[in-house]
């Protein structure tokens, strides 16, 4: 069979959903860079985007001391050795001038076919210089302290050393409340992040990515004062969640059809596969092929086979179960994953499929071009050992290998 592809990542894609994005993105190998959004030439002090495409290089924008941690960091990445995770990092300015970012790393498949980190960028410079200014203003200067907090954008809460409110600001209420006048309402999660700081020697805790009941995301820090009270920080970070839930979904999603790539199809049968399998629940894989598919591209055109492909992965997707999940794995083939499907369960459904596509010929430039389908099933019976995802697609591929043999348009089983 043909050789699998995966779901890669380019500059024109990136560019339609981010180019007048509020985060800056960019994607780079070590420290060259190979694409970079307006916002991220602004944080980093240029005038416009294509003077930072020129220099081409994120170099002079990390502090020296730092570079030899976050190169040897980025490759563990790349290789997959490391998850991506927010960072809060000190970076440097054109003009030389220190600032901070929230930043997230996470390893992509480029549009020349190789790994590439695409990082996201989430200016905080703002929030940090304010808890600094906030701590300075408090040890020296004699004016009250909810004259101070008012003028203050970021959200700032004062607490006893055991955690009772003592007052808060507006921006604080902005982000939790739904009216800003309400005195005596303390979020679960900042509660709990308050209890987690009296109950531990640290001086510093912190809680990212929380989810408000007004519909904010925001980071919480909690620090003990000189005169052992608790300041508590948000920063509203809900332009940034926004943009890693788009990224997450250029990662996992095939942008033609919409439905799960193979990364994503893998990443989220893998928890299934193990939780049927530790339920001793059955479950099976389907590998599909289109049949014929590159003459269809070849006498009608790519516009055509794109939608073939389109229609291909409708009539898929409505016939199946809701808990069943569908990804395209490769040029024209797709894997299902049909969780507590025993054989005769899991044969029923490939067959329906092959009819349901052998059954209605698709529309192609007023023409009605037949499609017809094969199908490898591979099912995983209770009992025995636990199989790696890897493993069953390679069988449900193989059965799809004789069932092109033996003619197409029709089922095999592993």
């Amino acid at each position: 069979m043909k050789k699998k592809s995966q779901h890669k990542i380019n500059k024109t894609t990136l560019a339609d959903l981010y180019e007048h994005s509020f985060i800056g993105v960019t994607v780079h190998r070590g420290f060259d860079i190979l694409y970079s959004n307006p916002k991220v030439a602004k944080i980093l002090g240029y005038s416009d985007v294509a003077k930072l495409r020129e220099a081409a290089d994120l170099r002079p924008h990390i502090p020296r001391r730092r570079q030899r941690e976050i190169s040897e960091r980025w490759a563990e990445i790349e290789g997959g050795a490391l998850k991506p995770e927010r960072n809060r990092v000190s970076n440097i300015t054109l003009d030389g001038h220190e600032i901070w970012l929230d930043v997230t790393d996470e390893r992509i498949l480029w549009e020349d076919g190789k790994p590439a980190i695409i990082s996201t960028l989430y200016d905080v410079s703002t929030a940090v210089h304010t808890n600094e200014s906030l701590l300075s203003s408090l040890r020296h200067l004699e004016v009250s302290l909810d004259s101070i907090l008012e003028t203050i954008p970021t959200g700032i809460a004062i607490f006893s050393d055991v955690g009772e409110p003592k007052t808060v600001n507006s921006a604080m209420r902005r982000l939790f409340q739904a009216s800003p006048s309400e005195s005596d309402y303390v979020p679960r999660a900042m509660s709990d992040l308050l209890a987690r700081l009296v109950n531990s020697d640290a001086q510093e805790l912190s809680e990212r990515g929380v989810e408000t009941r007004v519909n904010k995301v925001v980071d919480l820090i909690a620090r003990r004062m000189s005169d052992d009270t608790i300041m508590l920080s948000a920063a509203d970070v809900s332009d940034w969640k926004y943009t890693q839930d788009e990224l997450k979904t250029l990662a996992e999603r095939d942008s033609l059809t919409k439905l799960f790539n193979r990364r994503g199809f893998v990443d989220t049968v893998r928890p299934m596969l193990e939780t049927c399998a530790g339920k001793n629940q059955h479950f099976a894989i389907i590998i599909a092929d289109i049949d014929f598919f590159k003459s269809i591209n070849d006498t009608h055109g790519h516009a055509a086979g794109d939608e073939a492909l389109r229609n291909f992965s409708k009539r898929i997707d409505k016939a199946l179960r809701n808990r069943d999940v569908v990804g395209r794995v490769g040029g024209e083939e797709f894997a299902i994953f049909l969780p507590d499907s025993s054989l005769e369960t899991a044969e029923r459904i490939a067959e329906r499929l092959r009819a349901k596509i052998a059954k209605n010929p698709i529309a192609i430039a007023g023409m009605r071009v037949p499609m017809t389908a094969s199908f490898g099933l591979k099912v995983w019976e209770a009992d025995s050992d636990i199989p790696r995802l890897k493993a069953l697609m390679q069988d449900a591929d193989n059965a799809l290998y004789r069932a092109k043999q033996a003619g197409r348009n029709r089922v095999a089983l592993a």
